[in-house]
Formats: structure tokens, C-alpha cells, sequence
């Protein structure tokens, strides 16, 4: 395990879950406050990172989850819980792997339905993707 220190303070620790050697995630402290605000994975130990973990508002709760679902080191779905309640309250996709998020859904009346649905085009709905 190694860690990345500035002023004193650790702002990055390697990861290495099943204690094989290779690493296989990072924590990292982004605003050096001392408190994890992103873990980033890499679960089937390619390289590639799968799937990151944000406190985006760096309030100690998770708000955020983006995953890189064909792992292909680009990331193509992002979770939001904007109210951090624990429900999810936004969605997008990028449906056709061009690196653009054409596909979002979103609870604008945090009741844990989907209040809001967009798509680029039709093919978009058709895709069958999901997280």
C-alpha cells in the first residue's frame, strides 16, 4: 500500500482488496480535507478503471456512481442521489459508446419514479442498456 502525501496530509491510497499484489482500486482525498471524497475500481484487475465512487459535494456522503460498463476505459452511465436520501435520483447513459451521455432520466420530485426522460434519438430507447 502507498500513499501520496502533500503537507502532511495523505491525499491518495492505493488499493489492494484481495491482497494479491495488484493493485485494484485507489481512494483518493480531492480537496485535502483528510476525508476520502472518490474511490475509483478496477474489479477484474485490467487496468481499466470499472467504476468510481464520489462525494461530490464533499459532505462525507456518496451522491455519486459512474461505471465504465463495457470496460472499455470510458465512462458510459453515471448515478446520481442529488438529495442523498439513498435513492436514486438521476441517470445517464451513453447509449452508443461515442462518449457523449445521450440518454438521462431524472426524479425531479424525489418520490422515486422517473419524472423526466430524454433521448437523442429513438435507436437510444431501443438499446436495451442498463446499469
Amino acid at each position: 500500500m502507498a500513499d501520496l502525501k502533500t503537507s502532511g496530509i495523505i491525499q491518495g491510497v492505493v488499493l489492494d482488496r484481495n491482497r494479491d499484489g495488484i493493485i485494484d482500486g485507489i481512494a483518493a482525498d480531492t480537496n485535502r480535507d483528510g476525508i476520502i471524497d472518490a474511490v475509483a475500481f478496477d474489479n477484474n484487475q485490467d487496468g481499466i478503471i470499472d467504476a468510481i465512487v464520489m462525494d461530490v459535494d464533499q459532505d462525507g456522503i456518496i451522491d455519486a456512481v459512474a461505471f465504465d460498463r463495457n470496460r472499455d476505459g470510458v465512462i458510459d452511465a453515471v448515478v446520481l442521489d442529488v438529495n442523498e436520501d439513498g435513492i436514486i435520483d438521476a441517470v445517464a447513459y451513453n447509449t452508443n459508446q461515442d462518449g457523449v451521455f445521450d440518454t438521462v432520466a431524472a426524479d425531479v420530485d424525489y418520490d422515486g419514479q422517473a419524472d423526466f426522460v430524454a433521448f437523442t434519438s429513438v435507436s437510444d430507447i431501443d438499446s436495451g442498456t442498463d446499469v
